[in-house]
């Protein structure tokens, strides 16, 4: 009987340790993996092939990209047989609100950032939310959004886009054993429709005189910060903890903290702290 409880406690140690292992090899994107190179090539990209550790878990080295007056950055990142694509890119100049746009339309995120609500278009099989309706609105009216919007529509069965105040989000999943031209078509629609959206967010900015009203606010959606703000621990920009956790990170490029962070000194000195 005692060998029995052995093999019990044994198998209680041992069980969650070999699962973390499994999830994390599930998880994990390498220079060995056929879809990021594939991936890689199709946007012409350059790659900071450096394994970077957050949660226990090694994440897909970051692929960059040249874009109007901007730079793409882009992780790809394979979960069993599927691979999920996010681009950004950050704006030369801020555009004062936070939105998100679904195709197909998705359930509500109210409770990230705070003041985003359901705004309701005229745009067929899309979800859009914002916190600033009557920039968003006249934003959706401008003839290169939406068809950057119908662009990605037609292109991918799904994608997700978010706007932070100066940070621009495009994100898609690919369902492919063997990724190879589908991936690369997935990823080349999302940075065609990037470059028009910034295109266009340049020039609507540029009409804008309040675009940088918001000074002092949060930096991901331009709203009050209330008593309670999200400190960065890599470089002190406050933010609203669900916008933080929407861009799952920092909003500053030059962030240890940034999902798309890439190798420097601001790495190191998050590291020692």
């Amino acid at each position: 009987m005692s060998w029995v409880l052995a093999i019990a406690a044994i198998g209680v140690f041992l069980i969650a340790p070999l699962v973390g292992i499994i999830e994390a090899r599930r998880h994990r994107t390498g220079p060995t993996d056929v879809g990021f190179w594939v991936f890689a090539r199709a946007v012409a990209g350059t790659t900071h092939v450096r394994w970077r550790r957050r949660a226990g878990r090694r994440e897909s080295p970051v692929v960059r990209f040249d874009l109007p007056g901007s730079e793409g950055r882009a992780r790809v990142d394979r979960d069993g047989d599927a691979w999920r694509i996010a681009l950004r890119a950050r704006l030369l100049r801020p555009v004062g609100f936070a939105a998100r746009v679904c195709s197909p339309p998705a359930e509500p995120m109210r409770w990230r950032t705070p003041g985003l609500a359901v705004l309701k278009t005229g745009i067929e099989q899309v979800s859009v939310e914002a916190n600033r309706a009557e920039a968003v609105a006249a934003l959706l009216e401008d003839a290169a959004i939406l068809q950057a919007i119908e662009m990605l529509k037609a292109a991918l069965p799904a994608f997700e886009m978010t706007i932070n105040h100066g940070v621009v989000t495009l994100s898609t999943t690919v369902q492919a054993a063997a990724p190879g031209e589908a991936l690369a078509a997935e990823g080349d629609a999302l940075v065609d429709a990037l470059r028009v959206l910034l295109t266009a967010l340049g020039d609507q900015v540029g009409t804008r005189a309040d675009a940088d009203a918001s000074d002092g606010g949060c930096a991901a959606c331009a709203g009050p910060l209330g008593q309670d703000p999200q400190i960065c621990r890599g470089c002190g920009t406050p933010l609203h903890r669900g916008c933080r956790a929407t861009l799952a990170g920092c909003i500053s490029g030059d962030c240890a903290e940034a999902v798309d962070a890439l190798p420097g000194k601001g790495q190191e000195a998050a590291r020692a702290a």
